[in-house]
């Protein structure tokens, strides 16, 4: 900082406006991406996935993993009316992406297996649009992030 302060006097202060503003910039941007996980969160524990569902509507595609309960390891301080009600979390986009796979192969393979899983959502992220009917409250529900599959003798650390 003493060398920005040290040219800003030789520069007559031009530089470090600009050398401040990028600090600023910096400062800020850091402070984003140390919240862009923030809504990430193992929102279920140790659920059985009852159901694995692929469908295409519109040009979305969305896998639905269906659970046994929603209930919410924290205290169910969030809210989604398609998760709570219907139990189900969802990964939705444009096309078929790897990633996409990737968490319907998992929620398969614990499927198959009777295993009980963990599930991250977004918070943020809750799908209700008519698009997607449902018995209960329509929507895709909580957008998926990450499934964790426990096995029988897995004790979180």
């Amino acid at each position: 900082m003493w060398l920005c302060a040290a040219i800003a006097n030789k520069f007559g202060g031009k530089i470090m406006k600009l050398f401040g503003k990028h600090i600023i910039s910096f400062f800020v941007v850091s402070l984003m991406a140390a919240n862009a996980n923030a809504d990430k969160v193992w929102l279920f524990e140790d659920v059985l996935i009852e159901a694995v569902v692929l469908s295409d509507v519109s040009g979305t595609i969305a896998a639905q993993i269906h659970m046994d309960h929603a209930n919410q390891s924290d205290n169910n301080s969030y809210v989604c009316a398609p998760t709570s009600q219907n139990k189900i979390v969802s990964y939705w986009n444009g096309s078929a992406s790897s990633l996409l796979q990737t968490f319907l192969s998992t929620a398969m393979a614990a499927q198959a297996q009777g295993l009980r899983v963990d599930i991250m959502v977004d918070t943020s992220s809750c799908n209700t649009s008519n698009n997607w009917p449902n018995d209960g409250a329509n929507g895709l529900g909580f957008y998926l992030q990450g499934i964790r599959i426990k096995g029988p003798d897995y004790d979180l650390p």
